[in-house]
């Protein structure tokens, strides 16, 4: 064989050899792009089957919902946390559904007043997704709403009250220095100076449930950090859903304060908020204070503690003489009072609370009082200064979330979630 033969042969092997290579290279890219296109199928008709059983899991809830409005003893056909059906599972289309209604304190039927987590679970093929949102008694009111003021533990006066409505009383009414111009209600005994007794009655009114009442506006409002609070006193601004002086504003007007076990004092405020002071010491209201709820059945203060009523209902809230060298505009652009706004400071505002007052420990009013709606106390009252309780029936009309008590149930916006199975 001639050198040049031999050149030319070795040649043609290389080109075999170059193009045997580039053929398993093209045939590999082809089966990675079939592998390629069958993980991407998978992934795409995975993706389809979980947004089929996010919308199973919606349904799930709606199918609870359903269940309990056409059941008024719901509270015992079903067990706190086991889902519905418990080994099968509910057909809905071409998927399945579950659901499970579950107490916090794990039991459905001890309390109509309590607040429940529903969880809704729905399957399409190999998927599953789960839901869940809270939920509120929305039915009968509370029957403590059903009066001016009502205590909890004994209530005891030394003052002159006008009610024009009933004064009542889980324990006894006690007067003995002072009088009340109204009817009176207890569970126990009434003594003293009142118009109208009804002593020793049953059954004893209705409290919103210590936990439950709180979690409608705790899931709703806007925090306030305490840090946020100079001194820890709330004074000489107004507060309402277009203004917040400590931070982001809420459109329904719900401001939760979180007093990390720490006091505040609320002093010559208007207030056109639902105000939520939660884990405080005490809570104590001085000067002149101006206080409307943005909803009308809403409360406009709730207190987890004790709170002392010090502000002075016969004095007015008056921009033009509260503080001389710090003129304050109490209706300014976003916070009209009555449909007024303005940028100057002239105006006066009575000095009243509108609306519902719930504080879960201890009441004390200290200074003489004017209030148009309803005050719930969670412990005892004492009254040791004049006051004025005109009776508002709209909480009892339409009660607030948390409370209520019954069979019907209220969504709470904004707790919406999505839960692993």
């Amino acid at each position: 064989m001639s050198p040049r033969s031999a050149i030319r042969r070795s040649r043609t092997g290389v080109v075999y050899v170059a193009v045997l290579g580039v053929a398993m290279i093209i045939a590999l890219l082809g089966l990675a792009a079939v592998h390629i296109s069958r993980v991407e199928t998978r992934a795409m008709a995975g993706a389809e089957q979980i947004a089929h059983a996010q919308l199973l899991s919606a349904s799930a809830v709606e199918l609870a919902l359903a269940r309990i409005a056409i059941d008024a003893n719901w509270r015992s056909t079903y067990s706190s946390g086991v889902e519905v059906p418990s080994a099968t599972w509910t057909t809905l289309g071409n998927g399945s559904v579950r659901f499970a209604l579950v107490d916090p304190d794990g039991s459905l039927s001890d309390d109509p007043r309590d607040g429940i987590t529903i969880r809704g679970i729905g399957r399409f093929a190999d998927a599953i997704q789960v839901v869940a949102v809270d939920a509120l008694p929305a039915g009968t009111p509370l029957t403590s709403l059903a009066v001016a003021l009502h205590s909890d533990g004994n209530l005891t006066n030394s003052a002159a009250m006008t009610c024009d409505h009933i004064v009542s009383s889980n324990g006894s009414i006690n007067t003995p220095t002072g009088s009340i111009a109204g009817t009176g209600w207890a569970v126990g005994s009434i003594v003293g100076n009142v118009t109208t007794k009804y002593a020793n009655q049953a059954p004893a009114r209705q409290m919103p449930d210590a936990d439950a009442v709180w979690q409608h506006y705790l899931s709703t409002g806007t925090r306030i950090s305490i840090g946020a609070i100079a001194g820890n006193r709330i004074e000489y601004v107004v507060m309402s859903p277009g203004n917040n002086p400590f931070g982001a504003t809420n459109p329904q007007g719900i401001y939760v304060v979180d007093c990390q076990g720490q006091n505040l004092t609320i002093s010559n405020c208007r207030m056109h908020a639902t105000l939520v002071v939660i884990n405080a010491g005490s809570v104590v209201l001085r000067n002149r204070i101006n206080w409307h709820p943005p909803t009308p059945n809403y409360p406009a203060l709730m207190v987890q503690g004790t709170l002392e009523m010090a502000w002075d209902g016969n004095q007015s809230l008056n921009e033009t003489t509260l503080i001389p060298l710090a003129l304050v505009n109490y209706n300014p652009p976003g916070s009209p009072y009555e449909g007024m706004e303005d940028s100057d400071v002239l105006d006066s505002y009575p000095g009243v609370i509108n609306g519902l007052v719930y504080v879960s420990g201890n009441l004390t009013i200290t200074q003489p009082l004017k209030l148009f709606g309803a005050i719930i106390a969670g412990g005892t009252t004492s009254v040791s200064a004049s006051a004025t309780l005109i009776y508002n029936s709209v909480h009892a009309a339409a009660p607030p979330p948390g409370f209520a008590t019954g069979s019907a149930l209220r969504l709470i916006p904004g707790t919406w979630r999505r839960l692993a199975r």
